[in-house]
């Protein structure tokens, strides 16, 4: 298993690597990143979400899965609850640089990386299960991400949560409970499933185009402190209470796989937005993605035994 899974993050690497290449060769110019962005986010991944409903779920399990969602909002409770005593051991202490470390702390990678590790390893089931817990990591990205790093606006929280990706969930679930995916053409299915399995490569290619030239080691001691609490911390304190609960097997496994992931590599983004630091949180996302590749398979054994 552990092989599996160190196997399917290097794939990652290797499609991050061909992003740094093609911005090296001006394939892609930095004007150009969020125009890509907005259209793997907004429409590939939008087919591919609601693909992986129609094709994996089980409506059978519903009774079962309700408790995805719960769990993708409670890992970022954990890290926003780790986050106010971790903060108080940063170098860097102004305001900017402490509210991005806290939002670090609580938001994760829960979306792109997750794909290809649940798909490569447990099947389009676990990817099914994944969407369905990226409800309660979307409403956490909405209010406690962006309330650390803005303040809580619940007018403009609830508006951004309903995003294409969620109302293509709502959309493939109702069709799976009422039994019509199989009246779905066989021709049609396939282009969503051919375009959902483009989607995340080129999400992982235009990450990588993103991050070349991030300035790594600018916040060398608090950067590792980030890794520290993103990588070992937080999952861990997040997964105990878990671990107690006797959750279907599957649903655990798809939990564990997320609370493992590093930092989004959207947060930079976040941080131009919303108000931060574009350059820490830049920094931090390269380094625990970097640094995944030994925690998360070390970690997922360790658990999962």
């Amino acid at each position: 298993m552990s092989q599996s899974l160190l196997l399917s993050i290097l794939q990652i690497f290797g499609f991050l690597v061909i992003g740094v290449v093609v911005r090296i060769l001006g394939y892609i110019k930095s004007e150009e990143v969020d125009r890509w962005s907005a259209f793997t986010i907004d429409i590939l991944f939008t087919i591919t979400v609601f693909s992986s409903m129609i094709e994996g779920l089980d409506a059978g399990r519903l009774r079962e899965l309700w408790v995805l969602p719960v769990i993708g909002f409670w890992l970022a409770t954990a890290g926003w609850i780790a986050g106010f005593g971790l903060k108080c051991c940063l170098k860097h202490r102004d305001m900017d640089t402490a509210k991005t470390f806290h939002y670090l702390c609580a938001i994760n990678n829960s979306a792109y990386l997750p794909v290809i590790i649940l798909a490569s390893v447990f099947g389009k089931e676990a990817v099914a299960n994944l969407f369905l817990l990226n409800v309660g990591s979307t409403v956490a990205i909405w209010t406690i991400g962006v309330g650390l790093l803005k303040g809580l606006d619940i007018k403009e929280s609830l508006r951004k949560m309903l995003t294409p990706n969620l109302i293509a969930l709502i959309a493939g679930m109702v069709i799976v409970v009422a039994g019509i995916q199989v009246y779905i053409p066989s021709v049609v299915r396939g282009v969503l499933a051919d375009a959902g399995a483009i989607t995340i490569p080129l999400i992982l290619i235009i990450i990588g185009a993103t991050i070349w030239g991030t300035p790594v080691l600018r916040y060398g001691r608090d950067t590792a402190l980030a890794i520290v609490a993103r990588l070992v911390i937080v999952p861990i304190l997040s997964m105990l209470p878990l671990m107690a609960l006797r959750l279907p097997h599957d649903v655990f496994v798809v939990s564990l796989v997320v609370a493992l992931m590093p930092a989004p590599a959207i947060a930079p983004l976040f941080t131009r937005r919303f108000g931060g630091n574009t350059d820490f949180a830049a920094a931090v996302s390269v380094a625990t993605t970097a640094i995944s590749l030994v925690t998360v398979p070390a970690l997922f054994c360790l658990f999962s035994g």
